[in-house]
């Protein structure tokens, strides 16, 4: 038996079960690939099409700590962006009670006092659909945010969701007067030779790219469609394909190329960022952009230092975690929402895997 042969059956399994479609997993630290395979279907219906190493993902709200934070981190790096600014220099409407108080950490750390989520999109999508004008249809959904009544004080409690990052998104255009994609094309994705990472611009005289270069996610009820290489994640969708929050597509190849030069800076050996700056984010209570392990049930698993793990989770089935301590990564890309985003067999399937594959290649110590 190959020391690798558990973590084959488990997958196995879970293709059998239907967890997922399909998926694809690597594990390593910055001088060696331990581990990298892909497994299962890329596409269930209408057509079976295999997965495979360089299959895009949606990789949903790992765009929030591997796309808009990073972006965050060298801007304030390049004294652009300075996290302890108030938000409503940027958003006109919070200049008043309790809003003043929102600092852009805030956004970043979910603690802004925004609620979690509101489905905007039941509103907003079908008007696009209809033929509305798409750009006062994004206008409108970003006002209602700035709207929203907060629900917690700013900075008092942590509550998960995407509105905070959305608004990130926006204020990281108006800080530079470029938009989203290109700031992480120029300071992410050049630096670091990603050429399978990127936003796909919706609309107008934007052409959507080959289906069969990507997974497949949703069944969209309102799109009427199963999507692929066009972002599963609503509220992203009607922004253009480009937000702070969802719309990045990647691949095992270029995720771990950002994972290696995490784990460089970490230990000052970036040309990209500072370690200082970096920790900055990192350290902070709740981190910024970033997610840690939860000290119970958590979906990293109970075996990656629970002080010095950094990561994050994606809806449509991507996640990644990086043991800062221990200089490794574990990254597993799926399309657990195809064809229905209400497939949530992952999450008993996520702590299993994890805690497979650090005591298959001994990452535990």
């Amino acid at each position: 038996m190959t020391a690798t042969k558990k973590i084959d059956d488990l997958f196995e399994e879970a293709l059998a079960k239907g967890v997922f479609p399909g998926a694809v997993v690597g594990v390593a630290s910055p001088k060696k690939d331990l581990f990298k395979k892909a497994y299962g279907l890329a596409e269930r219906i209408p057509v079976e099409r295999k997965t495979s190493l360089k299959t895009y993902y949606d990789i949903a709200s790992l765009t929030k700590p591997l796309g808009t934070t990073l972006v965050c981190m060298i801007l304030t790096e390049k004294g652009l962006f300075d996290p302890d600014t108030p938000a409503s220099k940027f958003i006109t409407p919070w200049k008043k009670e309790p809003y003043t108080r929102i600092l852009l950490k805030h956004l970043l750390q979910h603690n802004s006092g925004l609620p979690a989520y509101k489905p905007y999109f039941e509103l907003y999508l079908p008007k696009i659909l209809e033929g509305q004008d798409p750009e006062e249809i994004r206008k409108a959904l970003v006002y209602r945010i700035v709207k929203e009544n907060l629900e917690t004080d700013p900075g008092a409690t942590k509550v998960y969701g995407d509105l905070g990052f959305i608004l990130i998104g926006q204020i990281l255009e108006k800080i530079t007067g470029k938009p989203l994609d290109k700031l992480f094309s120029d300071l992410v994705a050049k630096p670091l030779k990603l050429e399978d990472t990127f936003f796909v611009r919706l609309g107008g005289k934007y052409k959507l790219p080959p289906r069969t270069d990507f997974a497949s996610t949703q069944r969209c009820p309102l799109r009427r469609k199963i999507l692929a290489g066009e972002v599963d994640d609503e509220h992203a969708w009607i922004l253009g394909g480009v937000a702070g929050h969802a719309g990045l597509f990647s691949t095992l190849g270029d995720l771990s190329k950002i994972a290696d030069e995490i784990l460089k800076i970490d230990e000052e050996k970036s040309k990209l960022l500072k370690k200082e700056t970096f920790r900055r984010f990192v350290d902070a209570k709740p981190p910024m952009g970033w997610d840690v392990p939860s000290p119970q049930n958590s979906q990293a698993g109970t075996l990656f230092s629970p002080k010095e793990t950094i990561g994050h989770l994606g809806f449509t089935g991507s996640s990644i975690w990086i043991d800062l301590a221990r200089k490794f990564y574990v990254i597993l890309l799926t399309n657990r929402v195809h064809p229905s985003r209400y497939n949530e067999a992952i999450k008993e399937f996520r702590p299993k895997i994890h805690d497979l594959i650090l005591q298959t290649f001994k990452l535990t110590k």
